[in-house]
């Protein structure tokens, strides 16, 4: 099984290139929020309230946040009052409407790839990925990158798309294939894009899986917790060693 996660990890899973990726995440990000509420039932909002409730026990001062996208994640992290907050998203486009969002002095942007995360060695508090990690070419390296950057027992929360529960599982794929790929057409504006997003989503490691591989570069899980059937899960990690 890690065999196979890594396999997965180490070559982005539909075989896309990071200049692919970004230019189909250029071309969509002024409608990707939209989307991204359609794909969670309208709830992602309440998932991330949950990734920033359980980072508040913790009190991370310096916070990171890889694939920021349009800020959506960083907004809610703010309500942790952090000393600065980084944002990162190899996405121009992303990023540009991130800093027209969130225009605080605390704030930090980076355009640049999660692989090569340009900050110094142990100088995070906190990194968090919400909806990031499955887009990255290379999401192993994407991982020991932020392993890199955190501090001792420094905090790595994740939020990711799984695979839902085989009883909630027909009437999710009936309202991705008839709902979903009705609208997301109109939404996104980018041709394959859902296509894209419903396959990464479909086919990568998720649960007990990713939590046991990321355990094998240095995390230790603080908490695993399903949400919403098994749409997506919320991962607490921290570094270990």
């Amino acid at each position: 099984m890690a065999k196979a996660i890594a396999q997965v990890l180490n070559k982005h899973i539909i075989g896309k290139s990071k200049n692919e990726v970004i230019d189909m995440f250029d071309a969509i990000a002024p409608n990707y929020d939209k989307f991204t509420s359609l794909f969670s039932f309208g709830i992602d909002h309440l998932w991330r309230k949950n990734l920033t409730s359980e980072l508040k026990h913790f009190q991370p001062q310096i916070i990171l946040d890889v694939a920021c996208g349009t800020g959506s994640q960083a907004k809610s992290l703010l309500q942790l009052n952090p000393k600065k907050l980084m944002l990162l998203d190899p996405s121009n486009k992303m990023i540009n409407i991130a800093k027209n969002r969130l225009k605080q002095p605390n704030i930090e942007f980076y355009n640049s790839f999660a692989e090569n995360i340009p900050l110094s060695t142990s100088s995070v508090d906190a990194v968090t990925i919400s909806f990031g990690l499955r887009n990255f070419e290379n999401s192993h390296l994407a991982l020991l990158s932020a392993y890199r950057v955190l501090k001792p027992k420094g905090i790595l929360a994740i939020l990711e798309f799984g695979q839902p529960d085989i009883a909630f599982n027909v009437l999710y794929k009936m309202y991705q294939n008839i709902i979903m790929s009705t609208f997301s057409e109109f939404i996104l504006k980018y041709p394959n894009s859902f296509t894209y997003l419903k396959s990464t989503s479909d086919e990568f490691p998720c649960g007990e899986d990713l939590a046991s591989y990321i355990e094998t570069l240095g995390f230790k899980t603080l908490k695993l917790k399903k949400l919403t059937f098994g749409i997506a899960y919320l991962y607490i990690f921290q570094k270990d060693r």
